[in-house]
């Protein structure tokens, strides 16, 4: 890590709180998938998550984004509730998130990809100004593309804007989904598995690219992985979750030298 990379995660730790979790408790049934998780994310840290397969993981994620509603427990975002919020209004709140599963439009272009994440706040001047090709349409097309490019720049794809996104690699394919994801500038971006699939030079680019993405954006990030050597290199904390109950937290290496941890998951 660079000094400036040092700095950067140290000015990062102590800022205000931007999303918090009490007591966060999730059932299906007679499983209980979350244990009264508590979780606080400040602005522009980036916190890892770890933990054996169902430890709870991207359920956490699904409840943050408001793709399931918890049993018990609260969340806020930025000091105001949205337990009860449903998943787009936390999205217009600001609460991005990529998959684990990759879901490119194959037929697009990868500009387009992006482009498709600002549709939803309308066309302006709806059907006939689409039809018609109005000036106001226009212009707010033209707007839109150069905010498509500045999230491109910052994910190194500027140059495969206009290449089917079908055609792309498995690393291209994660930088052009992350690119979708903040394309419409996120205050938290929840990234589930983002390196699953890809190679040791791929995994190097992707991590450069979301420590570029802070420094541009300041936009906070909740990352999963199982890939622990890139979570303790690119998370200023990490969580450590088992059996829907998170045994352990702190800097990375404080999370590597806990005994409880070690035992239950990194191996004694």
């Amino acid at each position: 890590m660079t000094q400036s990379e040092a700095v950067s995660r140290e000015a990062a730790r102590g800022q205000e709180t931007l999303l918090r979790t009490e007591g966060l408790t999730l059932r299906f049934g007679g499983i209980t998938a979350l244990r009264e998780i508590d979780v606080e994310v400040s602005v522009a840290e980036i916190v890892g998550v770890i933990g054996p397969n169902g430890a709870g993981k991207t359920t956490l994620f699904d409840s943050i984004a408001g793709m399931i509603r918890p049993s018990e427990g609260r969340i806020w975002l930025d000091g105001r509730e949205i337990t009860r919020d449903p998943a787009h209004r936390r999205a217009r709140a600001g609460i991005r998130r990529t998959f684990q599963r990759q879901q490119p439009i194959g037929w697009l272009s990868v500009e387009d990809n992006a482009l498709a994440a600002l549709e939803g706040r309308g066309g302006g001047g709806g059907f006939w100004a689409d039809l018609l090709g109005l000036p106001s349409r226009r212009r707010i097309e033209r707007a839109r593309r150069e905010q498509v490019m500045g999230a491109l720049e910052v994910c190194g794809l500027v140059g495969e804007a206009r290449r089917p996104a079908a055609e792309l690699s498995i690393g291209q394919a994660r930088r052009m989904e992350l690119a979708r994801a903040i394309v419409d500038r996120p205050r938290l971006l929840l990234l589930d598995e983002p390196t699953s699939g890809l190679e040791e030079a791929e995994v190097e680019i992707f991590a450069a690219t979301i420590e570029a993405l802070r420094a541009a954006t300041g936009c906070s990030i909740l990352l999963v992985e199982h890939d622990v050597p890139f979570v303790m290199s690119a998370s200023d904390r990490v969580l450590v979750m088992q059996e829907g109950r998170v045994i352990g937290s702190g800097t990375p290496a404080e999370v590597a030298a806990d005994p409880v941890v070690r035992a239950a998951y990194l191996g004694a």
